[in-house]
């Protein structure tokens, strides 16, 4: 009689055993990357001015009134690379969006100086970007424009 206990203990043990096994092995297949969803964002229907010499990178959008919806400023560049960007002369906020081959690397929102620091800091971006896009500030979080999201400029 014990014989015949210890196997039904033994077999149970072995049921369980397995439950188990195939309860992680199915936790582990349900955490496994899902395909990354990919979201564009089209402004090409925007009214974007080309800054694609130095002059016109120097000067951007310094000494302006602000931007009409819909407009930006589209700072172009012969190659990627660590575009800082500054408030120099700015009288109003702005989103700055760093784009590398139709991708956002980085978006930063950035005030106008104050009064007292006609020269205010740059801010250096973490990623390497051949366009940056100057946009109103809060039109990037209106736009869902996060890293990650692919844009179709002008």
């Amino acid at each position: 009689m014990a014989l015949a206990l210890r196997r039904k203990i033994i077999a149970l043990a072995c049921v369980l055993a397995a439950t188990a096994g195939f309860a992680v092995a199915l936790a582990a297949f349900s955490k496994s990357p899902q395909p990354e969803k990919t979201a564009i964002v089209d402004l090409t229907d925007w009214q974007l001015e080309i800054a694609s010499t130095d002059a016109a990178r120097k000067q951007g959008l310094g000494g302006r009134s602000p931007l009409a919806p819909k407009n930006g400023m589209l700072f172009v560049f012969d190659e990627a690379g660590f575009y800082p960007f500054w408030m120099k002369d700015m009288t109003f906020a702005l989103d700055i969006v760093w784009v590398n081959g139709n991708k956002v690397v980085e978006v930063a929102s950035l005030e106008p100086p104050l009064v007292t620091n006609p020269n205010p800091a740059a801010h250096i971006p973490t990623h390497r970007a051949d366009s940056v896009l100057e946009i109103n500030a809060g039109q990037a979080s209106a736009l869902g424009l996060t890293p990650g999201i692919f844009v179709i400029l002008p």
